[in-house]
Formats: structure tokens, C-alpha cells, sequence
């Protein structure tokens, strides 16, 4: 069986402390549960950034501080930044985290293939808007992380792909998952955690004999440039975390195959 690649999205732009006290919305804690499902053998990790109050936001210096504290202990992690039409629709809001440079500058971004309606709004995404997003990655070195929700946008994806807009778009990743807070609230009809979430898929794993593909050869297959491990420095060293050890990740297990998120 081939590696299990899991993208771990720990907060979104939907999920509010009203809906579920565990999901992280500041930096710090958006690091902490990062930090910790990467010992548990993510290999990437999806953000998106909160401001004060909460709300989402675009800004690239929001972005840094959540990337920084991933990078200083997680060089190797991919780290995949939120370019949504959901609640901004203007190219430079959108664009904004690209902007990041150095050890800061993110691997990759996402890249919503259409206009689409949620169940409360709309997320906006011309054909220009699209175009002109692949092309800023493209020119960055960015790697587009293709959002597809329906047919349409496999299509429009192989549209881009003709125009060898993003030829990067065509990298598989099969057989990988995502799994997070953004995307679940709820585990068998009750408010869950992010632990718990991938503690779910380690043991679906588990019984699937999969390991947990690494943020290394995740790199690798993806074609994306490795971190320097030493250029984000640690001051005084990452405290515990509140999510705590995970059952069957490789900090609570003997040493071995790094295994499925847990």
C-alpha cells in the first residue's frame, strides 16, 4: 500500500469559539495543534488566519506569525496558505500571503476552480481572478493546491493545464486525506477536536496497513524545495502543547515506521 498523505486543516473560515471552544483561531493556537498533529506524522498543513476579534482575515503579517512558529520547531512541514474568494473578493487581499518571503514565504496556496454557493454565501472566483492567482504562484514558485468541489472545475483545472498556466496543477496526490475542524465540527454527533479527528484516521489507517507518508517525501512528490532547518531559531524552546500526546503517534510509540496521523 502506498503512503497516506494528510492535510490537516485545524480551523477554516467558518468555525467560531460560539460553535466549538476547540478550534484554534489565534496564532498560538493555531501552532500549538499544528505542532502536535505533525508529530503525529502530518505532512501538510492548511491555514487559515483569524484576526483579533476572530474574523478571517488575509493579511500576510497574520500569516507570518502562524508560519514562523511552525517553522522554528516543523521546517520540513509543506505549509499551504488560504487564498479564498469567501469572504474577499479584490486579487491583492487574496493574493496578500504570497507576498511572504524567505523561510516565511509559504509552499503552497489554494486555488478554488470556479464560483461556487455554500450554504450561507457565496465564494467568488472569476476566470481572471483563477488565472491571475496560478500566475502569482507560478512566478513565486508556489505550488497551487487545487480546491475542486465539482466536474467543472476538473475541467477547468485541464483548462489551465492546456494553457500551461500551472503545470504543477497536475501533480496526483492520490489516495491522500484531508481532515480538520474546518471541515468537521462533529464526530459521531458531537463536537470533536482536532486530536480527535486524526486520531480517527490513524486507526482507519491502522487497519488499512498504511504508514503516514512523510513531509520529506511528500516534498519530494510534489517537486517542492526543502527549508532550512536552522533559519527559523528556536528561543527558549516549544512548551507542551494542549492537545497533548496523541495515542499510537510516533511521540507515544515505539520507534518504527512513521505511522498514520493519530
Amino acid at each position: 500500500m502506498t503512503d497516506l498523505l494528510v492535510n490537516f486543516v485545524p480551523t477554516g473560515m467558518v468555525p467560531t469559539k460560539q460553535q466549538t471552544p476547540h478550534v484554534p483561531l489565534d496564532p498560538p493556537e493555531i501552532v500549538d495543534e499544528v505542532l502536535q498533529a505533525y508529530e503525529a506524522g502530518i505532512a501538510i498543513v492548511h491555514l487559515h488566519a483569524r484576526d483579533a476579534d476572530g474574523a478571517p482575515t488575509y493579511r500576510k503579517e497574520v500569516y507570518a506569525r502562524i508560519i514562523e512558529g511552525i517553522r522554528r520547531h516543523a521546517s520540513d512541514l509543506i505549509v499551504c496558505v488560504s487564498l479564498s474568494g469567501r469572504d474577499f473578493s479584490l486579487i491583492d487581499e487574496r493574493a496578500d500571503p504570497l507576498d511572504l518571503e524567505g523561510d516565511l514565504k509559504p509552499d503552497m496556496g489554494s486555488l478554488t476552480l470556479s464560483s461556487l454557493n455554500f450554504s450561507g454565501q457565496a465564494s467568488m472566483n472569476s476566470p481572471q481572478v483563477i488565472q491571475e492567482l496560478a500566475g502569482r504562484m507560478s512566478r513565486r514558485g508556489i505550488l497551487p493546491e487545487l480546491e475542486v468541489f465539482d466536474l467543472g472545475m476538473v475541467n477547468y483545472a485541464n483548462y489551465l493545464l492546456r494553457k500551461q498556466m500551472a503545470v504543477s496543477v497536475a501533480i496526483a496526490m492520490g489516495g491522500g486525506v484531508r481532515i480538520g475542524l474546518e471541515d468537521n465540527l462533529h464526530l459521531h454527533g458531537r463536537l470533536t477536536t482536532n486530536r480527535k479527528l486524526l486520531a480517527m484516521v490513524r486507526a482507519l489507517a491502522d487497519i488499512h496497513g498504511r504508514a503516514f507518508m512523510s513531509p520529506a517525501v511528500a516534498r519530494e512528490k510534489l517537486g517542492l524545495t526543502k527549508h532550512d532547518e536552522h533559519a527559523i531559531r528556536d528561543h527558549g524552546g516549544r512548551q507542551g502543547t494542549a492537545l497533548g500526546p496523541i495515542p499510537g503517534s510516533p511521540q507515544t510509540s515505539a520507534p518504527g515506521p512513521r505511522r498514520a496521523a493519530a
